[in-house]
Parts: C-alpha cells; structure tokens; sequence
C-alpha cells in the first residue's frame, strides 16, 4: 500500500529524472556537451541495477569468503575479509566520477575557443575530447559493476 512518503519519493525522483533529462538533451543541442547525458546514463544504470541486484544471503556470502579465504591461503577470518573488500568497493564509484570528470574537461577545452578566442587546447585534451565516448561507456560500466558484483556471490 503506498504511503505519502513513498509517493513524495517517487514523484521527486521522476522530477529529478526529467529536468536530469532536459538538461542534458539541452546542453548536447546548445554546447554539444554530453556529459550530463553519460552522468544521468551512468546514474539509471546503478539505480537499475541496485533494483535488480537484491539482498544477499548473509549465510552464504560468509560461506563464498570463507572458501575464498581458505583457497587463497589467507589467515583471515571472513568478517576480516568482508571489511577489507569494503574498501575496494569505494574505488569503483571513484572511477566513475574521474571518467565524468574527464569527459568534463576534455569538452570544456573544446569549448573554451569559442569562449576565449586566442585559447588552443593540448594535444592531450583533443585526444580525450575524441575519446570521450570510451570515458562515458567506462563510467556507465563501472557504475553498474558494484550492483553486479553484488548479485554473483
């Protein structure tokens, strides 16, 4: 049965969605910038896939580390082992944000000749201009990776 809450939350998140939407369909067709476009697709695609990954069986992901701990011949326990993969979970949304980052700054250098006249970007930012699509398909798999990696214990 939905509640005020759950209602106020769907309705702000579709908002969200559509102005996301709008802005990154207005900035492509006014600046040719497409980074709004590969945040909201990067950010649909975790949402997506934390909907689909579920909640593991806490049983059976101390048994996985457990077995993985003994094959690997390692003296931890598995709430050790648990805890130092914690943190490498926090490197993958680190990655998605510097692949945002970087299509960020390689379209703004191919903005900024129109915006300074005399201002001619580096050979390196042309190079990550053209292959901002690679960023984008990047930041979209690694944002999804987490929630993948989640559901294959």
């Amino acid at each position: 049965m939905p509640t005020f809450l759950n209602t106020m939350v769907t309705g702000t998140t579709v908002l969200l969605v559509a102005g996301s939407l709008w802005m990154a369909v207005w900035a492509w067709q006014r600046f040719r910038v497409s980074v709004f476009l590969w945040w909201l697709a990067s950010r649909v695609s975790a949402f997506v896939a934390l909907l689909l990954a579920g909640v593991p069986d806490q049983e059976r992901l101390n048994a996985k580390v457990g077995t993985f701990a003994k094959e690997q011949h390692l003296d931890l326990d598995p709430v050790e082992m648990y805890v130092s993969m914690l943190t490498l979970t926090n490197l993958i949304p680190i990655l998605t944000t510097t692949c945002l980052a970087v299509i960020a700054i390689g379209e703004l250098s191919h903005v900024g000749p129109r915006i300074a006249p005399g201002y001619e970007p580096g050979r390196v930012l042309r190079c990550v201009h053209r292959l901002r699509i690679i960023w984008g398909v990047l930041a979209v798999l690694f944002s999804v990776a987490l929630h993948l990696a989640s559901r294959a214990y």
